[in-house]
């Protein structure tokens, strides 16, 4: 609240790359569920390395 903290949420079993790797649902006619998928494996991979550049460098 007072913005002096981190979180990050973490997969206790590290399910993340299975579940950014589902076949999302379909949101409308003509909806890309494979674009989507990339985009989700892209997000994912973009957090992680984030993250682990944060612990890298003490920030």
């Amino acid at each position: 609240r007072r913005g002096d903290t981190v979180g990050t949420l973490a997969c206790d079993r590290f399910q993340c790359n299975e579940n950014v790797r589902r076949r999302p649902a379909s949101a409308y006619i003509g909806f890309d569920v494979e674009a989507a998928r990339a985009t989700r494996i892209a997000a994912l991979r973009e957090n992680v390395e984030a993250f682990v550049r944060s612990v890298r460098d003490g920030r």
